[in-house]
């Protein structure tokens, strides 16, 4: 896997989440496999749509392919709430996407410094 990586501002709404999954689309190839582009996907949209739900605008998304995989990085100004893993209520209508990105990811992580938050994901194929 040849190492790459570039960056995108995401929309300031919702559509992020669609904009995050057309992005890794675009910067994977056929030859990194079906599993690692889903799972990219939708870890992206998932940290995507929590961005712009819960942080403030700019939020940025950084793909970084290297040796182990893929690394998700998205950032955004903190906003009224911190990053947190919620659990899988069928009741709840929402807080499900970073419980949803832990699991597919080998690794998440978050940290907070300068007003900023970003929120790692480290995916494997």
């Amino acid at each position: 896997m040849e190492e790459s990586t570039a960056s995108w501002e995401l929309p300031r709404d919702l559509t992020a989440g669609a904009a995050a999954r057309r992005h890794v689309s675009d910067f994977l190839s056929s030859a990194d496999g079906d599993d690692l582009r889903d799972a990219c996907e939708l870890v992206a949209s998932e940290l995507a749509v929590n961005a712009v739900r819960h942080g403030l605008p700019p939020a940025t998304m950084t793909l970084r392919r290297d040796g182990n995989g893929v690394l998700v990085e998205v950032t955004n100004r903190v906003g009224a709430t911190l990053p947190k893993v919620g659990s899988f209520d069928t009741e709840s209508d929402h807080g499900r996407g970073l419980a949803i990105a832990a699991r597919l990811a080998e690794h998440l992580d978050w940290d907070e410094a300068d007003g900023r938050i970003r929120v790692r994901a480290q995916v494997s194929g």
